[in-house]
């Protein structure tokens, strides 16, 4: 469940540069990186989001369990209206385990925060939304994979004009 390919090793956290702190949650926290080698069929210099499960929760087997979830089945998902997962790395760094997962970086902003600073949206906005968290959706059920968190938080509004679903931490097979 570590990435694309099964038979490569996990890249170590040496591989990723961390630049800023995107945001936080209520179970990690979201980090900009560039790859400084190539990773998970990536090249070196690409621009990534990774997530972090709290240093509280890795001894909470439900979080892990649920963070683990969320990683396999974001690596087995690869649509235009789903945030894209690359792998997920279970490591030891100075003897504090690390668990993290190496997402597509994204440009945009949540439907949350769009919200907040513009009010409503516009129809043809609501309506470009919704079919893209449709799409998202159908991709995801296709796989019979149900989100269970869908809300403005987990909706992006990528500047390329996609709708993408995030968070997968709650989806069930």
């Amino acid at each position: 469940m570590s990435h694309d390919n099964p038979n490569q090793e996990p890249p170590s956290l040496a591989a990723f540069e961390l630049r800023d702190e995107l945001g936080e949650g209520e179970f990690g926290t979201v980090w900009t990186a560039r790859l400084r080698e190539a990773a998970f069929s990536l090249k070196a210099g690409r621009i990534v989001a990774v997530k972090f499960l709290r240093q509280n929760l890795l001894q909470d087997h439900k979080a892990v369990t649920r963070f683990r979830r969320e990683a396999g089945l974001g690596i087995s998902l690869h649509h235009p209206n789903v945030v894209r997962i690359y792998g997920l790395i279970d490591t030891d760094l100075l003897g504090q385990r690390v668990l993290c997962l190496v997402m597509e970086r994204l440009e945009g902003t949540t439907l949350r925060a769009f919200l907040e600073a513009n009010g409503a949206a516009p129809e043809a906005l609501a309506r470009k939304v919704a079919f893209g968290a449709f799409k998202g959706l159908t991709a995801l059920h296709k796989k019979r994979i149900i989100h269970r968190d869908l809300k403005p938080e987990n909706l992006f509004l990528a500047k390329d004009g996609h709708t993408k679903l995030m968070d997968l931490g709650f989806a069930h097979k």
